[in-house]
């Protein structure tokens, strides 16, 4: 049980960055659907450069770099040019899914997935002493350096957003654009900001996606990862520490499908798993707590 729950965290942590990176969009009015696409995209970058220059430093710069000119591209069709958000997340993924695809084939010449052993992965830790521990030690112990990242990133973005002057204005726009205008707030360039966070955290996901657990990329990898990351971040009102728990269960059913596999259970339905107690979970949240903003206006 302690080694499925390890494993959970690991698996959590992607669809933990891309919820953080919601969070932001959520707060300030715009409604990010291309979670999805963003974690995909990211997720081939971060191959790339890690089998190009054969160091995970890269793999992570690249999938930073690819998301920051996501973002700007986000920013010139929503902000710049006012096309429907929804559109534009939906073209993200669709760009994503596709695009992942082609270049597979392009750059590597393989369908289906890619993994070569020039490809670095992600660098494990342990957690000095709490290691340790007899027994509950692993629950401290090799981890990749994205799931302290992860973990931490989820406090520093609850006091980003509820602590200081920047998340005042973000949670001011989130309630009323005109009014957060006149007292002087900058709508244009706080959305642009709350979706370059976004994008950015997102980047971290597909990392940690690609990098993270098996270090190899194959199609649509994501596999529905960026959705439960908006579900969760909606039904817990954007809240990053509820976010990080309904996450982290995901996680665990996720990494209890693949022990299930040791017990000859089959493949379709531990796969299916962790995808239905995540929409119960999420179901028995939304009815105990029906004041979602985005819930009531859509």
């Amino acid at each position: 049980m302690i080694d499925i729950i390890h494993l959970g965290i690991i698996v959590a942590i992607p669809t933990l960055f891309a919820a953080l990176g919601g969070i932001y969009t959520e707060k300030s009015q715009v409604f990010n659907i291309a979670l999805e696409g963003m974690l995909l995209i990211s997720a081939f970058a971060a191959i790339c450069g890690s089998y190009y220059f054969s160091s995970w430093y890269a793999g992570v710069a690249y999938a930073l770099a690819c998301n920051f000119v996501l973002a700007l591209f986000f920013i010139l069709m929503v902000l710049v040019l006012k096309i429907n958000v929804f559109i534009t997340g939906l073209l993200i993924n669709l760009l994503s899914l596709g695009g992942t695809t082609f270049l597979l084939r392009l750059l590597f010449n393989t369908r289906g997935s890619f993994q070569s052993p020039k490809i670095e992965a992600l660098p494990r830790f342990s957690i000095p002493f709490l290691s340790d521990i007899p027994y509950i030690g692993v629950l401290f112990s090799e981890y990749h350096i994205l799931v302290y990242v992860g973990i931490l990133c989820t406090f520093i973005v609850h006091i980003h957003i509820f602590e200081t002057p920047f998340g005042l204005r973000l949670r001011a726009i989130g309630i009323n654009n005109n009014a957060a205008e006149s007292v002087g707030i900058s709508v244009f360039k706080t959305k642009a900001i709350s979706i370059m966070l976004s994008s950015l955290l997102c980047g971290l996901g597909g990392a940690a996606l690609s990098l993270g657990f098996i270090s190899l990329f194959t199609e649509n990898m994501t596999n529905g990862r960026g959705w439960i990351a908006l579900s969760s971040l909606i039904l817990t009102k954007a809240n990053p520490l509820h976010t990080l728990l309904i996450v982290i269960m995901f996680g665990i059913f996720d990494g209890a499908s693949f022990a299930l596999q040791k017990y000859n259970v089959p493949s379709e339905f531990s796969s299916m798993l962790p995808y239905i107690v995540t929409v119960i979970v999420l179901a028995f949240y939304s009815r105990k707590d029906k004041t979602s903003g985005y819930l009531q206006e859509i």
